[in-house]
């Protein structure tokens, strides 16, 4: 059964559809992009084991610039609403899973 997010987000020309079906899967950093396809397998690099080494390299410039705005040296890149809307559109996406219904907002 699909289920999504559907809403207007600032910035966007236009309404947003995100839905996820039960077996879909995100987007995984590999060390490689290579996928093969035959007519036995699809075969891929498997993904980084732990979520923080596969994302390491955001997460180190999210905090050097948090270090550069906190000693001034930066202007934040994002705002207290950027927040309140990340933090929205995360609990749509958890009541249109649980509930399998999509999720206007």
């Amino acid at each position: 059964m699909d289920a999504g997010v559907s809403g207007l987000f600032h910035g966007l020309p236009g309404p947003v559809h995100i839905l996820a079906a039960a077996a879909s899967q995100g987007g995984n950093h590999r060390p490689t992009e290579v996928v093969l396809w035959s007519s036995g397998a699809i075969t891929a690099d498997k993904p980084e084991h732990f979520f923080l080494e596969r994302y390491r390299a955001a997460y180190a410039a999210e905090m050097a610039h948090f270090f550069d705005v906190v000693a001034g040296r930066a202007r934040a890149r994002t705002s207290i609403d950027d927040g309140v809307m990340a933090l929205e559109l995360a609990e749509a996406a958890t009541t249109s899973w649980r509930e399998k219904r999509i999720v206007t907002i």
